[in-house]
Formats: structure tokens, sequence, C-alpha cells
């Protein structure tokens, strides 16, 4: 039973400060939304699980593996912190989703790296990184 609440507690905080952490970016990004500039380059929709989602699948199920596999050889399910981490990023994503519904098209971001180095000169654009809107034409 101990076990239980640990991983409870785990998950719950982890999801809870995730969405805490995050919610006030997301929200401060959207309403800054504007069209995209001419210059950029954009993923049409039926593209973009290939670029960019399918390359995460590998790694995040290795890690959620990982986290279960030393939860069940120590007995702290350490796997939940990984759980709560999903959890929140999919609660982020259906906001995300109900913001497009809403505006009537998709919301679009500079695709940016996941370390960025302190000289890169692009440096300041990631750190921003604008949410643009891109309405569905008829």
């Amino acid at each position: 039973m101990k076990s239980v609440g640990t991983g409870l507690l785990l998950f719950a905080v982890t999801c809870y400060g995730l969405l805490r952490a995050r919610g006030p970016w997301y929200r401060e990004r959207l309403e800054r939304l504007s069209p995209p500039p001419p210059a950029a380059e954009l993923v049409a929709s039926d593209e973009t699980f290939d670029l960019f989602s399918r390359g995460l699948t590998t790694p995040l199920l290795l890690v959620l593996l990982i986290g279960l596999a030393l939860g069940y050889a120590t007995g702290i399910p350490v796997g939940m912190f990984v759980a709560g981490m999903a959890a929140a990023m999919l609660w982020q994503s259906r906001r995300l989703a109900a913001e497009e519904r809403r505006l009537g098209g998709r919301v679009l971001c500079l695709h940016t790296p996941v370390r960025v180095a302190a000289d890169d000169p692009h440096g300041p654009l990631y750190r921003r990184s604008p949410f643009w809107i891109v309405r569905e034409t008829p």
C-alpha cells in the first residue's frame, strides 16, 4: 500500500507541477497569435506526425519501460513520475486542440532545438518562439 501511495504522489506532483509551470507560458503565447511571416516554411498538417511525433515515440517508450523496470526492481513506482509528465503533456495538447477548434485554424510554432547554445544567433527567437495561426481555407 505504501508503494501505491508513493506512486500516486509522484504522479500527482509531476503532473500538477508541469501543468502549473507551462500553463501561463502557453496562455501568453496564445494571446500573441499572429499569421506566420511570409518567409516561413510551413509543414502540411498531414506531415507533422511523421516529422515530429514519430521520432519521439521510441525514446518516450524506452524511458517509460526503463521507469517501469526500475519500479518493478526496486519496489518504488518511479514510472509514475514519467506517467505524470505524459498526462500533463496530453492535457496541454488537449487544451491546444480546443483552442484550434475555437479559432478555426491550426496553431503552429517555430521548430526549435531541444538545447540552444549560449552563442546561437537565433537563441532569442527560440526562447520567444511565437505561436502562429493558419486559417483553414475553404
